[in-house]
């Protein structure tokens, strides 16, 4: 396996690559090249490249994580594939929903595998409540709460979160990803969302509702004073509620672990119940679940529903996408649909090997 983008990869991928036995890190490339070097000092037998062109040309690798920023990704991604390489990239793939699709369905012309890094999917507790709802454990749910709060602090450490832009697109595609998940297809969307546009005010709010299949999801992204930052899902049913709190590190980046909360209601004897799951240290991490499930579906073609794929990613973008237009437009939005069997032309600056 390679890397394309080692700046923050390597406290994230980098130890689930270390842990696994089911893959080699043969080669590492960043732009500057210093960090490719670092990460290659500690891994035997790797190689630092600083030059895309000189990668594919000259890497060991049968797949790619590519973790580059969002306005060079779908350069990177696009290169990759037309190479016959596997590809696990950050989400989403590209900057625009449809740009993203036109990957999803390249790769999958190409027979190639394509993967978003959805980390909520991989997370333990997150996979057990959604196990939770499908087996009826709170009955119907009606409505997903959605919250992600983070300090400027702690942003200003992360380069592709120092924009309000950057921030809004990482962590609402991953939050309606999960309201898609669990609630089925997006159709109407309400959002007020801060603006993102350089000059028109600093953004530190979003806020949206979502209508699915299945329910309703609220999201509420912000910015915060406080050094801490927390991530929490709320899924309300008809006999209880399951709660997902992750409240000193923030789970969607693979930091932190979540704690799971149930509490039900007995509707024979109207008495509640609750049951908590802790999150551990020792728990396999969702980047060591991520690895593990991108490996699988490369080497074993293995498929799971669980499993995100690229157009999912571009579902989930195009819901915030709509949500942009309501926002701007003070109007309830239509969310377009996302065919991912639709298979399109390459991007134009792919060329077909």
């Amino acid at each position: 396996m390679g890397v394309v983008g080692c700046g923050g990869s390597r406290q994230t991928y980098g130890r689930a690559l270390a842990s696994t036995d089911q893959a080699i890190l043969t080669a590492l490339l960043d732009v500057d090249i210093v960090p490719a070097r670092l990460w290659s000092k500690k891994v035997r037998g790797s190689r630092a490249y600083s030059d895309l062109d000189d990668f594919l040309a000259d890497a060991p690798v049968d797949a790619v994580i590519v973790a580059t920023p969002p306005d060079v990704r779908e350069q990177h991604i696009a290169a990759l594939l037309s190479a016959g390489k596997h590809v696990l990239a950050e989400a989403p793939v590209a900057t625009q929903a449809a740009a993203s699709l036109n990957l999803a369905q390249y790769a999958r012309r190409l027979g190639t595998v394509l993967w978003p890094s959805m980390l909520l999917r991989f997370d333990d507790a997150v996979c057990h409540a959604y196990r939770l709802l499908s087996n009826g454990a709170i009955g119907q749910v009606r409505e997903l709460r959605c919250e992600w709060a983070y300090s400027e602090a702690w942003a200003e450490r992360k380069s592709v979160l120092q924009t309000w832009s950057g921030a809004l697109l990482r962590h609402a595609v991953r939050s309606l990803d999960l309201a898609r998940w669990w609630l089925g297809e997006a159709h109407a969307v309400s959002a007020d969302i801060d603006s993102a546009v350089p000059g028109v005010g600093r953004g530190v709010r979003a806020d949206a509702i979502v209508q699915h299949e299945a329910g309703v999801s609220v999201h509420h992204i912000h910015r915060t004073s406080r050094p801490a930052r927390f991530e929490r899902y709320i899924a309300t049913g008809s006999s209880g509620v399951i709660e997902l709190i992750s409240p000193a590190a923030g789970a969607i980046d693979g930091a932190g672990a979540f704690t799971l909360t149930v509490r039900t209601i007995d509707a024979s004897v109207g008495n509640p119940a609750e049951a908590t799951l802790d999150g551990s240290t020792d728990r396999r991490t969702a980047y060591d679940s991520l690895l593990a499930g991108f490996i699988a579906a490369v080497v074993q073609a293995r498929t799971d529903p669980i499993w995100p794929t690229a157009a999912d990613a571009a579902a989930a973008q195009a819901i915030l996408e709509a949500a942009l237009v309501s926002s701007s437009e003070r109007l309830k939005v239509t969310v377009p649909p996302v065919v991912a069997a639709t298979i399109g032309p390459a991007p134009s600056h792919i060329h077909s090997p």
